[in-house]
């Protein structure tokens, strides 16, 4: 019998029952092989905000185990994209030190709307408003 692999990265939908957010989630590695994915979840995710009106999406990274450079242009691409969409991104990084790291060493911490946490996006300004 043959062990079944898990995927490399996982990518979720949810939406906030109280104010009808959307959270798209990713566990796991965001590299050359995978970052589709992720494109794929955040694009419908956004298309969602900018119809409906819900002006908000959270990427929640909290298990995210890798972020290649791929990955880190995705989320810029998400961010402008959610922009033109009337939308605002916001990045939920936990205590996900691959994440932390990629973002400090490229300097999109200062740029990107980064939170601890998801109760944190949802009442602050990011700590850092682009």
């Amino acid at each position: 019998m043959r062990d079944r692999q898990l995927p490399l990265l996982a990518v979720d939908q949810d939406t906030l029952a109280d104010n009808g957010v959307l959270v798209v989630t990713a566990r796991g590695q965001i590299d050359l092989g995978t970052v589709s994915e992720l494109v794929n979840g955040l694009t419908q995710a956004i298309d969602h905000a900018g119809q409906t009106g819900a002006g908000m999406v959270l990427l929640d990274l909290s298990g995210t185990t890798f972020l290649a450079s791929v990955g880190l242009a995705a989320l810029l691409e998400a961010t402008s994209t959610a922009r033109s969409a009337g939308a605002e991104l916001k990045v939920i990084t936990g205590s996900a030190h691959a994440v932390l790291r990629a973002l400090e060493i490229t300097g999109l911490d200062t740029t990107l709307a980064i939170h601890p946490d998801i109760d944190d996006a949802l009442v602050r300004t990011p700590r850092n408003p682009a």
